[in-house]
């Protein structure tokens, strides 16, 4: 199994026979604007991945420093 960190956010991909992706960019508390938030942060993560399992390289600085501005704007909006 390949391991693929990308050094922000705690994102790391687990390339097996289904890649997985794990972070830390999900809250811990249960209210309603954490699930909000949470569900944004989901759905970043899964395009990540997307982007991973089509080929594309997660690790170039220019696609990390859109991680970085995307889950910016998902704390400045939700």
């Amino acid at each position: 199994m390949d391991t693929v960190e990308l050094g922000i956010l705690g994102i790391v991909i687990f390339d097996s026979t289904n890649a997985t992706i794990h972070s830390d960019m999900k809250m811990n508390s249960g209210n309603g604007s954490a699930e909000v938030f949470n569900a944004a942060a989901g759905g970043l993560e899964q395009l990540i991945l997307a982007h991973y399992c089509a080929g594309i390289d997660v690790t170039l600085p220019v696609y990390i420093e859109g991680i970085e501005t995307a889950y910016s704007t998902l704390g400045n909006t939700l």
